[in-house]
């Protein structure tokens, strides 16, 4: 009988989740022992109660209770100018609103897991309370998901709500009407809507005001208008018994003994109506947009005969540096970095660098509060302090004979690169008269022709048809190469070799529901792009020459040609470029040609990249 009742219990709290107001706790799910939620046993006012006219609420429960960071996790519709005042104390829930109530409204208290029992701490799953100042309660609804834009991820604890007012100045002027929040795995549930048209948005609400108003915020929306409705189902709950049937056993010695044994029997079939609210799987996607925070960071000067000026994100326009305490018209060698946010500058006069202060006029290029490019000027007094030397470093310095070295040179090139060869400080001069290279054909060391291309300032590339496999080396006579600081080469000979096309393996992708603008990434570790390709005409996206690993795939529509993955932006209503993941790990193998099919809609966003991440779980 006990179990029955329980039964009961479960079947009610599932029934009570299903409507607008006051969504009740799961059922048992570990035995009698703690398990069971509070539950509601009274409230003031009822549930669904109209034409109720005071501020404050009261909700009693079967035992004590504790209310969890209401601050955060209470979400109270329509929201609220002035602070409300929720306490748990004992076996009862207090909610206090200091705003005036609206007439004729639905009034919702989103508590969402934040409602938990005293002893162990099991919540109430997203409980919610709701009356009515009016003579009717609103009973629809809008759920969904609120995914990571970039990556499609989950986003717990996002500010999910809804206006009437259609105007997309509503979402940067005032708070949102009705709000829910996500829960962790980015669940939301908008309760107690009128069936009227409604505008969706998405908000990490940094400064909590209930609407879009800073930069820094994440946000999702939905341009078009939505409209809830409900259906009802039918549906049939089975209700079981427990059965103890007694049956004889013999044993081996003749006796006989009573053994029990426990069945389950149906006790009742319980028919019962169940509302179903539309939407419930709109998918927001979240993102932040792209600010332009170009500016000035610090600068360095660690060596005597080397500036370094760091930027943070610098795209526009290169600083522009001017010797202010020397006249030196052609002083130094500009070595930005490839994300152009550092700039190294090689001071080519050894006068200068034996100075111990260089003062440099600075002009460069900063974005304002409001977004617009600024040119600003600075003065620096970049100092340098020669370290202190022992007399027998002193003395191991003067014998020492200084020669220029090549720093970096791989001697396995990879199939699709070129051999490459870098020194530390800038090169000035490079005789290739007195740098030969020779390929080794069987035994003998063939002379080659070849191409010598200045990169950057510190290195150079040599271009030749190098063949797989087959051993070459680059010979460069003593002097050949002097650097900014007037050091020169030794003798080099440097040996080295391309990869066969037997150690990188080949990736097809047949591409199914995607335009011909779409580009497939590659991926390694936590979505580091390893390489990235089109989608051709045939629906084809094609990796050549991938070293061994084991890679994930995602896939963009680059909808404004520029060849990366971009953020939307609110003012313009655009949206972020859509991202699709396949839903496994690819393992490639040396040797090896790996084909595959992928429909990027087949599987719902929502599953796209949790399927991909269980996977790699699994493993």
């Amino acid at each position: 009988m006990k179990n029955i009742i329980i039964y009961t219990l479960a079947v009610f709290a599932i029934v009570l989740s299903m409507q607008s107001c006051a969504n009740m706790a799961q059922g048992p799910t570990g035995g009698f022992r703690d398990s069971l939620p509070p539950m509601v046993v009274n409230s003031d006012p009822k549930l669904k109660a109209v034409n109720f006219n005071q501020k404050k609420v009261e909700i009693y429960f079967d035992e004590y209770i504790t209310l969890n960071n209401a601050t955060k996790y209470l979400m109270i519709s329509p929201t609220q100018k002035r602070p409300f005042i929720a306490k748990g104390i004992g076996k009862k829930v207090s909610v206090e609103l200091n705003d005036t109530l609206l007439p004729n409204t639905t009034y919702t208290f989103d508590f969402g897991n934040s409602i938990v029992d005293y002893k162990e701490g099991n919540p109430i799953q997203n409980f919610s309370f709701c009356f009515s100042t009016g003579d009717i309660v609103d009973t629809m609804s809008i759920s969904g998901n609120v995914l990571d834009a970039n990556v499609l991820t989950p986003m717990p604890d996002v500010l999910v709500g809804v206006y009437s007012n259609l105007e997309d100045s509503a979402f940067t002027t005032g708070k949102l009407e009705r709000i829910a929040l996500t829960d962790a795995t980015g669940r939301f549930v908008i309760h107690n809507l009128a069936r009227k048209p409604y505008r969706i948005y998405a908000l990490k609400d940094v400064n909590n005001n209930k609407y879009f108003d800073q930069p820094t915020e994440s946000l999702a929306m939905l341009f078009d208008k939505i409209e809830p409705t409900m259906t009802s189902k039918e549906v049939v709950d089975t209700l079981f018994k427990n059965v103890r049937k007694a049956t004889l056993a013999h044993s081996n010695a003749g006796a006989a003994d009573t053994v029990f044994s426990d069945s389950m029997a149906i006790d009742t079939i319980v028919h019962r109506t169940v509302n179903l609210y539309y939407p419930d799987s709109v998918v927001l996607r979240l993102f932040k947009e792209e600010l332009k925070q170009q500016f000035f960071d610090k600068a360095e000067r660690k060596d005597k005969d080397k500036i370094t000026l760091y930027f943070k994100n610098y795209e526009k326009r290169e600083p522009k540096l001017t010797l202010l305490n020397a006249d030196s018209k052609d002083w130094m060698i500009e070595d930005p970095s490839v994300t152009k946010d550092t700039f190294t500058y090689w001071i080519k006069d050894t006068v200068l660098a034996n100075m111990d202060t260089l003062r440099i006029a600075l002009e460069y290029a900063k974005y304002d509060s409001i977004q617009n490019l600024e040119i600003k000027n600075d003065t620096l007094d970049l100092v340098y302090i020669e370290p202190k030397k022992s007399r027998a470093q002193r003395k191991k310095e003067k014998q020492q004979i200084d020669f220029l070295k090549v720093s970096k040179f791989t001697s396995t090139v990879d199939i699709d690169k070129d051999a490459v060869l870098e020194w530390d400080y800038p090169v000035i001069s490079f005789g290739k008269e007195n740098m030969k290279l020779f390929h080794k054909v069987d035994t003998v060391w063939v002379e080659e022709s070849f191409e010598l291309q200045k990169k950057e300032p510190r290195s150079y590339v040599l271009k030749f048809d190098m063949k797989p496999e087959d051993e070459y080396k680059v010979d460069m006579d003593s002097a050949s190469v002097t650097d900014i600081r007037g050091l020169h080469n030794d003798k080099t000979s440097l040996k080295f070799r391309k990869k066969p096309a037997e150690d990188y393996s080949k990736l097809i992708l047949n591409v199914k529901n995607a335009p011909s603008n779409s580009k497939v990434e590659l991926l390694k570790g936590k979505d580091v792009v390893v390489k990235c390709v089109d989608v051709d005409k045939e629906g084809k996206a094609v990796f050549e020459n991938m070293s061994p690993a084991e890679y994930s795939v995602r896939l963009f529509i680059d909808a404004n040609g520029d060849g990366k993955w971009t953020t939307g932006k609110y003012s313009e209503r655009l949206q972020p470029e859509e991202v699709y993941y396949y839903q496994k790990f690819l393992k490639l193998r040396a040797n090896w040609d790996v084909e595959e099919d992928w429909d990027v809609k087949a599987l719902p966003l929502i599953y796209q990249k949790l399927m991909l991440d269980q996977s790699k779980v699994k493993k």
